[in-house]
Protein backbone atom coordinates (compact mmCIF):
# COMPACT_ATOMS: atom_id res chain seq x y z
CA UNK A 1 0.00 0.00 0.00
CA UNK A 2 1.37 3.56 -0.87
CA UNK A 3 2.23 6.04 1.38
CA UNK A 4 -0.48 8.37 -0.59
CA UNK A 5 -3.30 5.53 -0.61
CA UNK A 6 -2.51 5.11 3.55
CA UNK A 7 -3.06 9.02 4.27
CA UNK A 8 -6.09 8.56 1.96
CA UNK A 9 -7.64 5.72 3.56
CA UNK A 10 -7.19 6.92 6.98
CA UNK A 11 -8.85 9.92 6.55
CA UNK A 12 -11.76 8.25 4.51
CA UNK A 13 -11.67 6.15 8.11
CA UNK A 14 -11.97 8.95 10.38
CA UNK A 15 -14.46 10.48 8.28
CA UNK A 16 -16.63 7.44 8.52
CA UNK A 17 -15.96 6.99 12.03
CA UNK A 18 -16.89 10.88 12.68
CA UNK A 19 -20.28 9.69 11.51
CA UNK A 20 -20.97 6.48 13.33
CA UNK A 21 -19.58 8.93 16.52
CA UNK A 22 -22.20 11.07 15.47
CA UNK A 23 -24.35 8.41 15.30
CA UNK A 24 -23.89 6.98 18.73
CA UNK A 25 -24.50 10.47 19.80
CA UNK A 26 -27.77 10.94 17.89
CA UNK A 27 -28.74 7.50 19.96
CA UNK A 28 -28.25 9.08 23.18
CA UNK A 29 -30.01 12.68 22.07
CA UNK A 30 -32.82 10.39 20.62
CA UNK A 31 -33.10 8.15 23.91
CA UNK A 32 -33.77 10.94 25.65
CA UNK A 33 -36.91 12.72 24.88
CA UNK A 34 -37.84 8.97 24.27
CA UNK A 35 -37.95 7.50 28.09
CA UNK A 36 -37.72 11.53 29.52
CA UNK A 37 -40.86 12.01 27.91
CA UNK A 38 -42.74 8.97 28.12
CA UNK A 39 -41.14 8.29 31.76
CA UNK A 40 -40.36 10.72 33.92
CA UNK A 41 -36.63 11.44 35.53
CA UNK A 42 -36.72 8.63 37.65
CA UNK A 43 -37.23 6.08 34.61
CA UNK A 44 -34.31 8.29 32.63
CA UNK A 45 -32.18 7.94 35.91
CA UNK A 46 -32.53 3.92 35.78
CA UNK A 47 -31.43 3.99 32.24
CA UNK A 48 -28.52 6.33 32.96
CA UNK A 49 -27.50 3.99 35.94
CA UNK A 50 -27.31 0.92 34.09
CA UNK A 51 -25.50 2.52 30.72
CA UNK A 52 -23.02 4.26 33.44
CA UNK A 53 -22.40 0.73 35.14
CA UNK A 54 -21.77 -1.12 31.98
CA UNK A 55 -18.78 1.10 31.30
CA UNK A 56 -17.69 0.34 34.71
CA UNK A 57 -17.64 -3.10 34.21
CA UNK A 58 -16.40 -3.24 30.75
CA UNK A 59 -12.65 -2.84 31.20
CA UNK A 60 -12.74 -5.20 34.03
CA UNK A 61 -15.11 -7.85 32.39
CA UNK A 62 -12.61 -7.82 28.75
CA UNK A 63 -9.16 -7.85 31.47
CA UNK A 64 -8.06 -5.03 29.30
CA UNK A 65 -7.16 -7.12 25.93
CA UNK A 66 -9.45 -5.62 23.62
CA UNK A 67 -7.26 -2.48 24.01
CA UNK A 68 -3.89 -5.12 23.82
CA UNK A 69 -5.19 -6.33 20.62
CA UNK A 70 -5.52 -3.37 19.30
CA UNK A 71 -1.63 -2.46 20.31
CA UNK A 72 -0.29 -5.85 18.64
CA UNK A 73 -2.50 -7.53 16.29
CA UNK A 74 -1.03 -5.08 13.59
CA UNK A 75 2.10 -5.82 14.01
CA UNK A 76 1.04 -9.92 13.68
CA UNK A 77 1.38 -12.10 10.80
CA UNK A 78 -2.31 -13.50 9.30
CA UNK A 79 -2.01 -17.37 11.69
CA UNK A 80 -0.84 -15.70 14.87
CA UNK A 81 -3.45 -12.81 14.64
CA UNK A 82 -6.40 -15.41 14.48
CA UNK A 83 -4.63 -17.52 17.55
CA UNK A 84 -4.75 -14.51 19.44
CA UNK A 85 -8.05 -13.23 18.37
CA UNK A 86 -9.65 -16.57 19.58
CA UNK A 87 -7.30 -16.61 22.65
CA UNK A 88 -9.07 -13.06 24.09
CA UNK A 89 -12.30 -13.92 23.09
CA UNK A 90 -12.62 -17.27 24.81
CA UNK A 91 -11.21 -15.90 28.20
CA UNK A 92 -13.52 -13.19 27.74
CA UNK A 93 -16.49 -15.51 27.26
CA UNK A 94 -15.57 -17.41 30.42
CA UNK A 95 -14.56 -14.47 32.39
CA UNK A 96 -17.89 -12.48 31.85
CA UNK A 97 -20.51 -14.91 32.39
CA UNK A 98 -18.31 -16.36 35.19
CA UNK A 99 -18.60 -12.89 37.30
CA UNK A 100 -21.94 -12.15 36.12
CA UNK A 101 -23.86 -15.20 37.37
CA UNK A 102 -21.58 -14.50 40.48
CA UNK A 103 -22.80 -10.58 40.70
CA UNK A 104 -27.16 -12.02 40.54
CA UNK A 105 -26.22 -13.61 43.83
CA UNK A 106 -26.04 -10.41 45.34
CA UNK A 107 -29.01 -8.78 43.01
CA UNK A 108 -30.56 -6.68 46.42
CA UNK A 109 -27.11 -5.23 47.18
CA UNK A 110 -26.12 -3.81 43.73
CA UNK A 111 -30.07 -2.35 43.57
CA UNK A 112 -28.76 -0.02 46.45
CA UNK A 113 -25.29 0.59 45.26
CA UNK A 114 -26.20 1.18 41.77
CA UNK A 115 -30.34 2.75 41.78
CA UNK A 116 -29.74 4.02 45.30
CA UNK A 117 -32.65 1.55 46.66
CA UNK A 118 -33.62 -1.89 47.13
CA UNK A 119 -36.96 -1.12 45.51
CA UNK A 120 -35.07 -1.35 42.15
CA UNK A 121 -34.07 -4.58 42.50
CA UNK A 122 -36.55 -6.04 39.57
CA UNK A 123 -33.78 -4.10 37.16
CA UNK A 124 -30.86 -6.08 38.62
CA UNK A 125 -31.66 -8.48 35.41
CA UNK A 126 -31.55 -6.25 32.97
CA UNK A 127 -28.09 -4.34 34.41
CA UNK A 128 -26.43 -7.94 34.29
CA UNK A 129 -27.84 -8.70 30.91
CA UNK A 130 -27.34 -5.72 29.64
CA UNK A 131 -23.63 -5.81 30.48
CA UNK A 132 -23.45 -8.98 29.44
CA UNK A 133 -24.65 -8.37 25.75
CA UNK A 134 -22.84 -5.04 25.29
CA UNK A 135 -19.33 -6.41 26.52
CA UNK A 136 -19.92 -9.32 23.89
CA UNK A 137 -20.45 -6.66 21.43
CA UNK A 138 -17.55 -4.30 21.85
CA UNK A 139 -15.08 -6.78 22.19
CA UNK A 140 -16.46 -8.47 18.43
CA UNK A 141 -16.18 -5.20 17.28
CA UNK A 142 -12.92 -4.48 18.48
CA UNK A 143 -11.57 -6.90 16.74
CA UNK A 144 -12.19 -4.79 13.64
CA UNK A 145 -10.60 -2.21 14.66
CA UNK A 146 -7.48 -4.13 15.99
CA UNK A 147 -7.25 -5.52 12.13
CA UNK A 148 -7.33 -1.55 10.78
CA UNK A 149 -11.21 -2.98 9.29
CA UNK A 150 -12.73 0.75 10.62
CA UNK A 151 -14.77 0.98 7.95
CA UNK A 152 -16.75 -2.33 9.21
CA UNK A 153 -16.43 -1.25 12.59
CA UNK A 154 -18.21 1.88 11.77
CA UNK A 155 -20.91 0.49 9.49
CA UNK A 156 -22.13 -1.96 12.23
CA UNK A 157 -22.22 0.93 14.74
CA UNK A 158 -24.51 2.77 12.17
CA UNK A 159 -26.76 -0.42 11.62
CA UNK A 160 -26.70 -0.71 15.59
CA UNK A 161 -28.19 3.02 15.94
CA UNK A 162 -31.21 2.35 13.09
CA UNK A 163 -32.19 -0.90 14.93
CA UNK A 164 -31.94 0.67 18.43
CA UNK A 165 -34.07 3.96 17.92
CA UNK A 166 -36.11 1.52 15.49
CA UNK A 167 -37.00 -0.32 18.44
CA UNK A 168 -37.11 2.66 21.18
CA UNK A 169 -40.07 4.20 19.04
CA UNK A 170 -42.19 1.31 18.44
CA UNK A 171 -41.94 -0.05 21.98
CA UNK A 172 -42.37 2.71 23.84
CA UNK A 173 -44.15 5.75 21.58
CA UNK A 174 -46.20 3.46 19.68
CA UNK A 175 -46.91 0.62 22.14
CA UNK A 176 -46.63 2.67 25.07
CA UNK A 177 -44.71 -0.30 26.70
CA UNK A 178 -42.50 0.27 30.24
CA UNK A 179 -38.86 0.84 30.65
CA UNK A 180 -38.57 -2.78 30.89
CA UNK A 181 -40.15 -3.32 27.36
CA UNK A 182 -37.15 -0.84 26.02
CA UNK A 183 -34.31 -2.29 28.03
CA UNK A 184 -35.70 -6.28 27.08
CA UNK A 185 -35.40 -4.45 23.44
CA UNK A 186 -32.27 -2.81 23.60
CA UNK A 187 -30.82 -6.24 24.77
CA UNK A 188 -31.95 -7.72 22.26
CA UNK A 189 -30.68 -6.05 19.74
CA UNK A 190 -27.26 -6.27 21.17
CA UNK A 191 -27.40 -10.11 21.13
CA UNK A 192 -28.41 -10.13 18.02
CA UNK A 193 -25.51 -8.07 16.56
CA UNK A 194 -22.94 -10.06 18.32
CA UNK A 195 -24.41 -12.86 16.95
CA UNK A 196 -24.05 -11.33 13.48
CA UNK A 197 -20.61 -9.87 14.06
CA UNK A 198 -19.14 -13.44 15.20
CA UNK A 199 -20.91 -15.24 11.95
CA UNK A 200 -19.13 -12.61 9.69
CA UNK A 201 -15.72 -12.80 11.49
CA UNK A 202 -16.34 -16.65 11.64
CA UNK A 203 -16.94 -17.09 7.74
CA UNK A 204 -13.75 -14.56 6.98
CA UNK A 205 -11.81 -16.94 9.07
CA UNK A 206 -10.31 -14.50 11.84
CA UNK A 207 -10.50 -17.71 14.53
CA UNK A 208 -9.12 -20.85 14.78
CA UNK A 209 -9.15 -24.10 16.81
CA UNK A 210 -6.15 -23.41 18.63
CA UNK A 211 -5.15 -21.00 21.32
CA UNK A 212 -1.78 -19.28 22.12
CA UNK A 213 -0.86 -19.04 26.07
CA UNK A 214 2.72 -16.99 24.99
CA UNK A 215 0.52 -13.92 23.26
CA UNK A 216 -2.03 -14.10 25.54
CA UNK A 217 0.42 -13.57 28.14
CA UNK A 218 2.23 -10.76 26.75
CA UNK A 219 -1.39 -9.34 25.55
CA UNK A 220 -2.63 -9.40 30.19
CA UNK A 221 1.01 -7.83 31.29
CA UNK A 222 -0.28 -4.79 28.57
CA UNK A 223 -4.14 -5.10 29.77
CA UNK A 224 -4.63 -5.78 33.28
CA UNK A 225 -2.87 -2.66 34.35
CA UNK A 226 -5.20 -1.11 32.52
CA UNK A 227 -7.57 -2.36 34.77
CA UNK A 228 -7.26 -0.25 37.17
CA UNK A 229 -6.85 2.43 35.52
CA UNK A 230 -9.82 2.01 33.97
CA UNK A 231 -11.63 1.42 37.08
CA UNK A 232 -10.18 5.02 38.22
CA UNK A 233 -10.87 6.88 34.31
CA UNK A 234 -14.64 5.53 34.96
CA UNK A 235 -14.59 7.14 38.36
CA UNK A 236 -12.93 10.37 37.29
CA UNK A 237 -16.26 10.57 34.43
CA UNK A 238 -19.34 8.35 36.09
CA UNK A 239 -18.34 8.48 40.05
CA UNK A 240 -20.00 11.48 40.26
CA UNK A 241 -23.86 10.43 39.42
CA UNK A 242 -23.43 8.13 42.51
CA UNK A 243 -22.56 10.89 44.63
CA UNK A 244 -25.65 12.84 43.55
CA UNK A 245 -27.36 10.17 43.56
CA UNK A 246 -26.76 9.57 47.49
CA UNK A 247 -26.72 13.53 48.66
CA UNK A 248 -29.20 14.32 46.15
CA UNK A 249 -32.07 12.14 44.27
CA UNK A 250 -32.21 9.84 41.63
CA UNK A 251 -33.51 12.07 39.59
CA UNK A 252 -30.83 14.92 39.79
CA UNK A 253 -28.81 12.34 38.68
CA UNK A 254 -30.51 11.52 35.86
CA UNK A 255 -31.14 15.45 35.04
CA UNK A 256 -26.52 15.62 35.57
CA UNK A 257 -25.92 12.48 33.22
CA UNK A 258 -28.40 14.13 30.41
CA UNK A 259 -26.05 17.40 30.62
CA UNK A 260 -23.20 15.46 30.98
CA UNK A 261 -24.00 13.22 27.60
CA UNK A 262 -24.65 16.76 25.96
CA UNK A 263 -21.44 18.30 27.30
CA UNK A 264 -19.62 14.86 25.86
CA UNK A 265 -20.56 16.64 22.24
CA UNK A 266 -16.67 18.29 21.81
CA UNK A 267 -15.14 14.53 22.32
CA UNK A 268 -17.16 13.87 19.47
CA UNK A 269 -14.91 15.82 17.44
CA UNK A 270 -12.20 13.23 18.98
CA UNK A 271 -13.36 9.89 19.15
CA UNK A 272 -13.51 9.27 15.32
CA UNK A 273 -9.54 10.40 14.99
CA UNK A 274 -8.15 8.75 18.26
CA UNK A 275 -10.03 5.44 17.34
CA UNK A 276 -8.69 5.43 13.73
CA UNK A 277 -5.07 6.77 15.05
CA UNK A 278 -4.08 4.00 17.53
CA UNK A 279 -3.72 1.18 15.23
CA UNK A 280 -1.96 3.19 12.30
CA UNK A 281 0.55 4.81 14.85
CA UNK A 282 0.81 1.28 16.19
CA UNK A 283 2.01 0.02 13.15
CA UNK A 284 4.15 2.95 12.59
CA UNK A 285 6.12 2.41 15.60
CA UNK A 286 6.39 -1.67 15.31
CA UNK A 287 8.23 -0.37 11.73
CA UNK A 288 10.52 2.46 13.40
CA UNK A 289 9.03 5.22 12.75
CA UNK A 290 8.74 7.56 15.63
CA UNK A 291 9.24 10.53 13.96
CA UNK A 292 6.50 9.82 12.20
CA UNK A 293 4.34 8.71 15.37
CA UNK A 294 5.28 12.15 16.47
CA UNK A 295 4.03 14.76 14.00
CA UNK A 296 0.81 12.39 13.63
CA UNK A 297 0.03 13.26 16.92
CA UNK A 298 1.40 16.20 17.82
CA UNK A 299 -0.84 17.33 14.50
CA UNK A 300 -4.03 15.78 15.94
CA UNK A 301 -3.96 17.26 19.29
CA UNK A 302 -3.53 20.75 17.37
CA UNK A 303 -6.55 20.65 14.73
CA UNK A 304 -8.52 18.81 17.82
CA UNK A 305 -8.05 22.16 19.86
CA UNK A 306 -9.40 24.10 16.61
CA UNK A 307 -11.90 22.15 16.51
CA UNK A 308 -13.34 21.39 20.07
CA UNK A 309 -12.73 24.98 21.49
CA UNK A 310 -15.79 26.59 19.83
CA UNK A 311 -17.72 23.96 20.32
CA UNK A 312 -16.91 24.22 24.29
CA UNK A 313 -18.74 27.66 24.11
CA UNK A 314 -21.16 26.91 21.91
CA UNK A 315 -22.37 24.21 24.07
CA UNK A 316 -22.18 27.33 26.96
CA UNK A 317 -24.48 28.99 25.09
CA UNK A 318 -27.08 26.84 23.78
CA UNK A 319 -26.77 23.31 25.62
CA UNK A 320 -29.29 24.52 28.61
CA UNK A 321 -31.87 25.86 26.31
CA UNK A 322 -31.35 22.31 23.78
CA UNK A 323 -31.55 20.02 26.49
CA UNK A 324 -34.72 21.22 27.69
CA UNK A 325 -36.35 21.15 24.59
CA UNK A 326 -35.02 17.86 23.93
CA UNK A 327 -36.76 16.87 27.38
CA UNK A 328 -38.88 18.37 29.79
CA UNK A 329 -38.57 21.54 32.51
CA UNK A 330 -37.27 19.40 34.87
CA UNK A 331 -34.12 19.23 33.07
CA UNK A 332 -33.34 23.06 33.31
CA UNK A 333 -29.41 23.19 34.24
CA UNK A 334 -26.99 26.25 34.60
CA UNK A 335 -24.66 27.32 31.92
CA UNK A 336 -22.09 27.06 34.73
CA UNK A 337 -22.57 23.41 34.44
CA UNK A 338 -22.29 23.11 30.49
CA UNK A 339 -19.23 25.44 30.64
CA UNK A 340 -17.55 23.04 33.33
CA UNK A 341 -18.65 19.90 31.98
CA UNK A 342 -17.76 20.74 28.46
CA UNK A 343 -14.33 21.64 28.95
CA UNK A 344 -13.21 19.09 31.36
CA UNK A 345 -14.05 17.11 28.21
CA UNK A 346 -11.85 19.16 26.24
CA UNK A 347 -9.02 17.91 28.85
CA UNK A 348 -9.73 14.68 28.55
CA UNK A 349 -9.36 14.65 24.67
CA UNK A 350 -5.28 16.15 24.88
CA UNK A 351 -5.07 13.41 28.08
CA UNK A 352 -6.31 10.60 25.55
CA UNK A 353 -3.64 11.89 22.47
CA UNK A 354 -1.18 12.02 25.15
CA UNK A 355 -1.77 8.31 26.23
CA UNK A 356 -0.95 7.13 23.00
CA UNK A 357 2.58 7.68 23.50
CA UNK A 358 2.88 6.21 26.93
CA UNK A 359 1.21 3.12 24.81
CA UNK A 360 3.54 2.88 21.99
CA UNK A 361 6.34 2.54 24.71
CA UNK A 362 4.19 -0.20 26.55
CA UNK A 363 4.59 1.62 30.07
CA UNK A 364 0.56 0.77 30.52
CA UNK A 365 1.83 0.40 34.68
CA UNK A 366 2.13 4.60 34.07
CA UNK A 367 -1.51 4.96 34.24
CA UNK A 368 -3.00 3.67 37.20
CA UNK A 369 -1.11 5.53 39.16
CA UNK A 370 -1.54 8.75 37.52
CA UNK A 371 -5.35 8.00 37.71
CA UNK A 372 -5.20 7.18 41.21
CA UNK A 373 -4.42 10.99 42.24
CA UNK A 374 -6.72 12.40 40.09
CA UNK A 375 -9.52 9.73 40.76
CA UNK A 376 -9.07 11.10 44.84
CA UNK A 377 -9.04 14.23 44.07
CA UNK A 378 -12.41 13.87 42.12
CA UNK A 379 -14.02 11.71 45.08
CA UNK A 380 -13.23 14.18 47.45
CA UNK A 381 -14.33 17.03 45.33
CA UNK A 382 -17.33 15.38 44.39
CA UNK A 383 -18.24 14.36 48.22
CA UNK A 384 -17.45 18.21 49.68
CA UNK A 385 -19.00 20.08 46.82
CA UNK A 386 -22.31 18.42 46.23
CA UNK A 387 -24.00 19.14 49.27
CA UNK A 388 -23.16 22.28 48.94
CA UNK A 389 -23.64 23.63 45.42
CA UNK A 390 -25.36 20.81 43.80
CA UNK A 391 -25.17 19.52 40.23
CA UNK A 392 -22.65 22.42 39.58
CA UNK A 393 -20.46 21.05 42.43
CA UNK A 394 -20.13 17.80 40.61
CA UNK A 395 -19.48 19.89 37.02
CA UNK A 396 -16.51 21.88 39.03
CA UNK A 397 -14.88 18.58 40.30
CA UNK A 398 -14.93 17.31 36.77
CA UNK A 399 -12.70 20.07 35.32
CA UNK A 400 -10.79 20.48 38.21
CA UNK A 401 -9.45 16.25 38.12
CA UNK A 402 -9.87 15.94 34.30
CA UNK A 403 -7.17 19.09 34.55
CA UNK A 404 -4.58 17.25 36.98
CA UNK A 405 -4.95 13.71 35.35
CA UNK A 406 -3.88 15.96 31.50
CA UNK A 407 -1.30 17.83 33.15
CA UNK A 408 0.63 14.46 35.09
CA UNK A 409 0.16 12.76 31.81
CA UNK A 410 1.37 15.09 29.51
CA UNK A 411 4.30 15.77 31.83
CA UNK A 412 5.13 12.38 31.58
CA UNK A 413 4.66 11.64 28.03
CA UNK A 414 6.74 14.71 26.92
CA UNK A 415 10.05 12.67 28.59
CA UNK A 416 9.25 9.76 26.82
CA UNK A 417 8.61 11.44 23.35
CA UNK A 418 8.98 15.32 22.99
CA UNK A 419 5.93 17.06 21.17
CA UNK A 420 5.63 20.37 19.80
CA UNK A 421 2.81 22.95 20.51
CA UNK A 422 2.31 25.36 17.94
CA UNK A 423 1.53 28.02 20.61
CA UNK A 424 1.17 30.69 17.91
CA UNK A 425 -2.02 29.10 16.28
CA UNK A 426 -3.46 27.86 19.72
CA UNK A 427 -3.43 31.42 20.46
CA UNK A 428 -5.02 32.47 17.44
CA UNK A 429 -7.83 29.72 18.15
CA UNK A 430 -8.46 31.30 21.53
CA UNK A 431 -8.52 34.64 19.80
CA UNK A 432 -10.97 33.74 17.20
CA UNK A 433 -13.36 31.96 20.11
CA UNK A 434 -13.78 35.01 22.15
CA UNK A 435 -14.59 36.64 18.98
CA UNK A 436 -17.57 34.55 18.53
CA UNK A 437 -18.03 34.70 22.21
CA UNK A 438 -18.67 38.02 21.69
CA UNK A 439 -21.15 38.17 18.92
CA UNK A 440 -22.72 35.77 20.31
CA UNK A 441 -23.68 37.61 23.91
CA UNK A 442 -25.16 40.41 22.02
CA UNK A 443 -27.24 38.57 19.39
CA UNK A 444 -30.45 37.32 20.11
CA UNK A 445 -32.06 36.34 16.67
CA UNK A 446 -35.22 34.38 16.91
CA UNK A 447 -35.14 32.77 20.64
CA UNK A 448 -35.74 29.08 22.14
CA UNK A 449 -34.32 26.78 20.07
CA UNK A 450 -34.83 27.70 16.39
CA UNK A 451 -32.70 30.56 18.01
CA UNK A 452 -30.11 28.88 19.12
CA UNK A 453 -29.63 27.16 15.60
CA UNK A 454 -29.40 29.82 13.67
CA UNK A 455 -26.80 31.32 16.27
CA UNK A 456 -25.03 28.23 16.51
CA UNK A 457 -24.32 28.67 13.10
CA UNK A 458 -23.73 32.09 13.22
CA UNK A 459 -21.31 31.62 15.50
CA UNK A 460 -18.99 28.68 13.99
CA UNK A 461 -19.24 31.02 10.86
CA UNK A 462 -17.52 33.79 12.91
CA UNK A 463 -14.75 31.70 14.35
CA UNK A 464 -13.74 30.16 10.87
CA UNK A 465 -13.59 34.15 9.61
CA UNK A 466 -11.80 34.91 12.17
CA UNK A 467 -9.29 31.93 12.50
CA UNK A 468 -9.01 32.91 8.25
CA UNK A 469 -8.77 36.65 9.08
CA UNK A 470 -6.08 35.99 12.08
CA UNK A 471 -3.87 33.42 9.35
CA UNK A 472 -4.22 30.74 11.71
CA UNK A 473 -4.43 28.36 8.60
CA UNK A 474 -4.92 28.27 4.92
CA UNK A 475 -5.63 26.03 2.42
CA UNK A 476 -1.58 25.92 1.79
CA UNK A 477 -0.96 25.21 5.11
CA UNK A 478 -3.30 21.65 4.78
CA UNK A 479 -1.35 20.67 1.51
CA UNK A 480 2.16 20.69 3.62
CA UNK A 481 0.82 19.21 6.30
CA UNK A 482 -0.83 16.20 4.09
CA UNK A 483 2.31 16.17 2.09
CA UNK A 484 4.51 15.82 5.46
CA UNK A 485 1.94 13.04 6.57
CA UNK A 486 2.55 10.74 3.25
CA UNK A 487 6.24 10.93 3.97
CA UNK A 488 7.77 8.00 6.15
CA UNK A 489 10.62 9.67 8.20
Amino acid sequence: MTTVHSVRSFLSSVLLRGVASGAVAIRGLVFLPIIAKNFGTTEYSIWSQIITTSALLFPVLSLGLESACVRYIAGEDREQARRSLTTVLLSILIVTTGLLAFAFEFREQLAVAVFGSADAVSYVPFLLLYVLATTIFQVLLGFYRAMNEVKIHSLFRLGQLIVDISVAVGLVVLLSGPLSWLLSGVIAVQILLALIVLGHQLLRGKFTAQIDARSFGKYLRYGVPLIPDSFLLWVLNFSDRFVVVHFMSLEAAGVYASAYRFGQMPRLLLSSLSFVLLPQISAMWERGERARVKLWIEHSIKYYLFAVIPAVLLLYHFGPVALEWLSTPEFAVSQLLFLYVSFGLLLVGVYELYVFVIYMNEKTWILPLTSVVAAGLNVGLNVWLVPIIGLEGAAAATVLSFGLQCLIVGVISQRLLKLHWDLPFLAKCLAAAGIMHGVLHFVDLLGGIAGAVVETALGLLVYLTATVLLRAWSWASIVELLQRLRRRT
